[in-house]
């Protein structure tokens, strides 16, 4: 009789632990659940046991910029939302989390936004804050890209469909990522096309001078943006034929800004100014 009860008794506790795994994560998985290359997913990895689907359809991965206008492309320092929306008919409720990386280094800065919060060291990933109930969901938070050029980034997500039954068994886990393209191409970049560009006065009142060399025979068109990463004002670059061309910034607001130029087939260089 006691030998049936403490067979009973440790039957209970194993699943009671089991309950109290499925459940530990309803307020927000712990880092590395992104499906990111090196790292697991929801499912499979203890905590979700159903079929992982890739690239899922339900899922879909937004950014926007300063100005509210959906972007597939950054610039160094500026700040992003990011939004993730999450579809499922089958689904009793949802979880989520969020990294973006290149290739496996972290990158730029995450900040909580709606229905998410920071999690790992320095706030390298966004969860959830509680399981949103229903077929569908959303979530968004901050995206702050590097404050110098690194290349195109990926934003990486894991979506959990769950069936709120309290266990491991029947949730379905879904993956997608996103691929921002860097455009913000440095000074370097121009010298490594044998390009010489450079600005002043800096900080610079009404006009600011870019000096450009190695530039023959093209049309150079500028594009001043905010630090936020909204695009300001653009035009042709006058006077740009291997010498100094001028562009009028009387109309901007004292503070920190970009300039962008670029000709008919790529960027050429992208550098920062001040405006007092």
């Amino acid at each position: 009789m006691k030998k049936t009860f403490y067979t009973v008794l440790i039957a209970f506790g194993f699943l009671l632990i089991g309950v109290q795994a499925a459940n530990s994560y309803s307020n927000g998985a712990p880092q590395g659940h992104t499906g990111a290359p090196n790292e697991q997913s929801c499912g499979g990895s203890g905590c979700h046991n159903g079929q992982l689907t890739q690239n899922s359809p339900g899922i879909n991965i937004i950014v926007r910029d300063a100005s509210n206008t959906v972007v597939t492309k950054y610039i160094a320092n500026a700040k992003y939302s990011i939004t993730i929306d999450f579809a499922d008919e089958m689904m009793a409720g949802a979880g989520f989390q969020a990294t973006v990386k290149q290739n496996n280094n972290i990158v730029g800065k995450l900040g909580a936004s709606t229905g998410s919060q920071t999690v790992g060291n320095g706030g390298t990933y966004v969860t959830h804050t509680a399981p949103i109930k229903g077929p569908s969901a959303s979530w968004k938070f901050d995206w702050t890209a590097p404050a110098t050029t690194v290349g195109n980034v990926t934003i990486y997500t894991t979506c959990n469909a769950v069936n709120l039954n309290g266990g491991s068994s029947g949730d379905r886990p879904m993956t997608k990522s996103l691929i921002l393209k860097d455009n913000s191409v440095s000074i370097s970049s121009a010298k490594q096309n044998h390009i010489t560009l450079s600005s002043y006065p800096n900080p610079a009142v009404d006009n600011l001078n870019i000096r450009i060399e190695n530039v023959v025979n093209r049309t150079l068109v500028y594009k001043l943006y905010s630090v936020n990463g909204v695009e300001l004002a653009s035009g042709i670059l006058s006077g740009s034929s291997n010498g100094i061309a001028s562009i009028n910034i009387s109309n901007l607001n004292k503070g920190l800004y970009f300039y962008q130029l670029s000709d008919n087939e790529s960027v050429i260089g992208t550098a920062k100014f001040i405006k007092e």
